[in-house]
């Protein structure tokens, strides 16, 4: 009795862990296609939306419905440690793409180096 009663509270919870989950992409869908978007907010949106499905849901239970690893894939059915990486993997694959794309300053802009690293020769 008392194991059908926590399976049935881990059911229910999984339930609503994955409709606010749904909502949220939801919302987020509309809210992305605003054309009110700043360009670095449009460039993380398309990053994020170029991801697989599978690292797309973990980055954002994780980032935007702040679910731990393990809630997250207790959602998506994943044992914890593979949440974990699809969630490492997934961060590190916007962060390249943003990487990419923002304006790095130019090097030859910057003022030249002494050759000595800066310390003087004088007394």
């Amino acid at each position: 009795m008392a194991r059908n009663r926590v399976a049935d509270q881990r059911r229910s919870l999984l339930r609503r862990l994955r409709l606010h989950a749904r909502l949220a992409r939801e919302v987020r869908s509309v809210l992305l296609s605003a054309d009110s978007l700043d360009p670095l907010h449009a460039r993380v949106a398309a990053a994020v939306a170029r991801l697989p499905s599978k690292d797309r849901e973990v980055l954002q239970l994780v980032l935007w419905d702040d679910l731990s690893h393990a809630e997250a894939a207790a959602v998506l059915g994943y044992s914890a440690n593979t949440g974990e990486l699809r969630f490492r993997r997934a961060r590190a694959r916007v962060r390249e793409a943003l990487a990419i794309v923002v304006d790095r300053p130019d090097v030859s802009s910057r003022p030249p180096q002494p050759a000595n690293g800066g310390a003087s020769n004088e007394p």
